[in-house]
């Protein structure tokens, strides 16, 4: 499942997908990987060795993570059919109660 692209990426130049962003701060930096539907933030000391980072650790979260994606995403398709399901449940019966129904007629 891909999701699309944020609609300001490509107008900030910086193409369709965003995969890892890496900010440099003085004291710690902060690595945000898009594993959608997850994204995971890597905080840091300055002095980490941030290519190590993307070539193992980015490789190895995204295998031990796939279970959540999976689960995530099979959870969100489940809700979506409950519900489409449900709406459409409410369509089907939408006019066929009395306006008096729950009352007492005595």
């Amino acid at each position: 499942h891909r999701q699309p692209p944020h609609p300001l990426l490509r107008h900030l130049g910086m193409g369709d997908e965003v995969r890892v962003a890496t900010a440099f701060y003085d004291h710690c930096t902060l690595i945000h990987v898009h594993m959608a539907p997850l994204v995971v933030t890597i905080l840091t000391s300055p002095n980490a060795n941030i290519g190590s980072i993307r070539s193992i650790a980015i490789p190895l979260l995204t295998t031990l993570l796939q279970p959540v994606k999976s689960s995530i995403n099979t959870s969100r398709r489940a809700a979506a059919v409950a519900n489409a399901n449900m709406a459409n449940g409410m369509h089907l019966h939408h006019g066929h109660h009395s306006g008096m129904a729950g009352y007492y007629h005595g």
